[in-house]
């Protein structure tokens, strides 16, 4: 199997765009080792998997404006829930593979040296299970309310979840309104699409993230996006997954 060099990738995280900020994040996974060794353990130890705990690092390149500063101090100081996504790709594209969750953050280092790049170190731990998936949409100016193309995706199963992410990156206008369906029907005509996440209105950036019990027989998804406002423009990216939680 082909070794692949790392050349770009995306970071988004809660309101923001960090693609340009960071050149490196960890996604980090472990369980506890809880020992079962007993009479009948043939003299080894044995372990049963624990209680599982994820983390995301990275530094963030900081910009001598107000952002990304202000928006990632604000994620500590208000103890806000955001989500993140991460792909290998840059910029995402429809159908890409994304890993998401959603975190709280735990650490905001800044480093700051004479000579040296304005740096903040960050840090965050799960609130949710962490999901594989892909991009859903990438949309870098949504003005106009309407679909985007259709993606093919595994049927939920009854033990099965529908997990994904909504990132509200950028927002302009006056009275900016943009509203998130995700729906799903048996194939990509839609001729009878059906509502699965209703995600809360966005007027300003900001995440979102959502589990959605199975089982879902539909195997096509699309986002539907509502716009509202004077002149509004929406950049957004939506990722989805299926996990067995």
């Amino acid at each position: 199997m082909a070794k692949e060099v790392i050349k770009n990738g995306s970071l988004f995280l809660h309101g923001q765009k960090l693609s340009s900020n960071v050149n490196q994040a960890e996604f980090s996974m472990d369980a506890d080792a809880v020992e079962t060794t007993n009479f009948a353990s043939g003299g080894a130890k044995e372990f049963v998997q624990g209680i599982r705990n994820t983390t995301l690092s990275t530094e963030a390149m900081l910009e001598g404006t107000a952002e990304p500063q202000a928006s990632l101090q604000a994620v500590l100081d208000n103890e806000t829930e955001a989500a993140y996504t991460v792909t290998q790709t840059y910029p995402p594209a429809a159908g890409d593979v994304a890993w998401f969750a959603k975190v709280i953050e735990v650490t905001h280092a800044i480093q700051a040296k004479l000579g040296e790049l304005y740096r903040a170190s960050l840090k965050f731990a799960n609130r949710a299970r962490p999901s594989r998936g892909k991009v859903l949409e990438y949309n870098t100016g949504r003005s106009t309310t309407g679909n985007s193309a259709s993606l093919t995706i595994a049927a939920v199963g009854a033990t099965e979840k529908l997990v994904g992410t909504v990132h509200v990156v950028s927002v302009s206008g006056t009275l900016p309104t943009l509203d998130i369906l995700i729906q799903s029907d048996a194939d990509n005509t839609y001729a009878s699409p059906t509502t699965r996440v209703t995600v809360p209105q966005f007027t300003a950036v900001g995440s979102y993230h959502f589990v959605i019990d199975g089982p879902i027989t539909d195997t096509e998804v699309r986002v539907n996006a509502t716009v509202g406002g004077t002149t509004p423009v929406f950049e957004y990216l939506v990722a989805i997954g299926i996990a067995a939680l």
